[in-house]
């Protein structure tokens, strides 16, 4: 969670947590130090500037597990989250929060990010 920060710095603070885990060696108790990465999935609140109430926390958390799952899916080490989504009532809303992210990416309306064009590309 990030307050008080733009959502447009949202994908800067996804890579410093990502860089910041990757930098660090993590060092067991017999003095072995492994190398670690994440994933990390974001969503920004509220989603919908015109409808903040349309979509409610968990939605939201959903939203950003879906974008975990997704690096997940596209070779991890890496961040995807969405921003905002532009333009929509609180019924259209409410459908596209029910679509799967790769629909997600194919609308122009949906802010997207990833660390990664690969991650973006829409699925076959």
């Amino acid at each position: 969670m990030a307050r008080a920060t733009r959502r447009s710095r949202a994908p800067e603070l996804a890579e410093r947590a990502r860089m910041a885990v990757a930098g660090q060696p993590f060092v067991l108790p017999d003095g072995t130090a492994l190398a670690k990465t994440c994933s990390i999935g974001y969503a920004c609140f509220p989603l919908c500037a015109t409808q903040p109430q349309a979509v409610g926390w968990p939605v939201l958390v959903e939203m950003a597990d879906a974008a975990l799952y997704h690096v997940k899916h596209h070779g991890r080490d890496g961040w995807c989250g969405v921003n905002a989504v532009h333009g929509h009532d609180a019924a259209q809303l409410q459908a596209l929060v029910r679509q799967e992210l790769r629909q997600w990416q194919e609308l122009a309306e949906v802010e997207l990010h990833c660390s990664s064009n690969k991650m973006t590309a829409p699925a076959a």
